[in-house]
């Protein structure tokens, strides 16, 4: 009996003392909103709940190979991708890098989606 009650001492100081982390969920983006907001983008797709973009690289004479060029896309978009707390699902292969994203926890596509497409095609 004496360990319930601390059990739900413990409960209740928790909750009013929003110990708790509990994000709230970005809201979906409409169709029409998708649609507006695709057509401010330079090739992505949407696929599903999924917006992908594939970035292929050829091979030019004096610069890295196509896969070195794909990793060096891979760490810049990682670090966009980490101050916008914010992760896409990344395939490095040769010799492109296909970008997807999408918000899990809400999910389907949202604003924080088409934020770090924007971003990233600033420097792919």
């Amino acid at each position: 009996m004496y360990f319930s009650a601390v059990v739900h001492h413990f409960w209740l100081t928790c909750f009013s003392l929003n110990l708790f982390y509990s994000p709230m969920k970005t809201p979906l983006l409409s169709d029409s909103e998708i649609q507006q907001q695709l057509a401010s983008l330079n090739g992505w797709t949407i696929n599903g709940t999924v917006l992908e973009k594939k970035f292929s690289f050829v091979y030019k004479q004096g610069e890295p190979s196509p896969f070195m060029r794909g990793l060096f896309l891979v760490e810049r978009i990682a670090s966009l991708a980490e101050a916008a707390d914010h992760h896409p699902d990344i395939t490095l292969t040769y010799p492109a890098v296909t970008v997807q994203l999408t918000t899990h926890d809400s999910g389907g596509l949202t604003e924080k989606d088409f934020a770090l497409a924007k971003r990233i095609d600033l420097i792919g």
